[in-house]
C-alpha cells in the first residue's frame, strides 16, 4: 500500500479550512481529518471531533485523530491510552541553583511559588487580557500569600508591561 501525505506548512494550520482545500486540490485520495468547518466537504474520511476536545491538552486531540486514522486505515491502534509520564528529574545542583537566583531576586523560599504566563506570542486570540492577570496576581499574592513570578519572552514583553501596570 502506498500512502501519500501532504506536510502543512505553517501558513495553513493542520486543523483549517485551507489545509484541506489543499490535500483535495493535491488529489490525496485518502484524506483524514476532523470534521469541522465545513472541512468534511474536503475529507475522504471525515473524523468526529471528540466531546472531550476542549478539556484536555490539544496532544491528545492529535493523537485522537492518528488512532483513529490508523484504526480505519490498518484495523487497530498503536496510540497508547496510558497517560504519559510527564516527570522532570532535576539534579540536586540544579535545584539549590534554581533557589539561589530566586532568593536574590526576592521570592520568598517560605512561601509557595506561582509562575504566570503573559501571553501566546503566536496567538494572540487565547490571550488573557492584562487586568484579569493582574488581579490574579493580587489575588494569589494577597489572599494566598504566594510569591509570584510573572514569565515573559521577548514576544510578549508588551502583554507583560502592560500586567504590571495593573499590578
Amino acid at each position: 500500500m502506498t500512502i501519500r501525505i501532504a506536510v502543512h506548512q505553517r501558513k495553513n494550520p493542520p486543523n483549517s479550512f485551507e489545509a484541506a482545500l489543499t490535500v483535495f486540490f493535491a488529489r490525496i485520495p485518502r484524506r483524514f481529518g476532523y470534521n469541522k468547518d465545513l472541512r468534511e466537504l474536503f475529507l475522504s474520511d471525515p473524523i468526529p471531533v471528540p466531546e472531550w476536545a476542549n478539556r484536555q491538552h490539544q496532544v491528545y486531540y492529535y493523537l485522537n485523530l492518528i488512532e483513529a486514522t490508523q484504526t480505519r486505515l490498518i484495523g487497530r491502534s498503536t496510540v497508547s491510552s496510558d497517560w504519559p509520564d510527564i516527570s522532570l528529574e532535576v539534579s540536586d545542583e540544579r535545584k539549590a541553583a534554581a533557589r539561589a537566583f530566586l532568593a536574590e531576586h526576592g521570592v520568598d523560599p517560605e512561601k509557595r511559588l506561582a509562575v504566570l504566563g503573559a501571553g501566546s506570542k503566536n496567538a494572540l486570540a487565547r490571550r488573557w487580557p492584562a487586568e484579569p492577570y493582574a488581579q490574579l496576581n493580587d489575588m494569589l499574592q494577597a489572599d494566598l500569600g504566594m510569591n509570584v513570578i510573572l514569565a515573559e519572552s521577548k514576544g510578549e514583553a508588551d502583554v507583560a508591561a502592560e500586567i504590571r501596570g495593573h499590578a
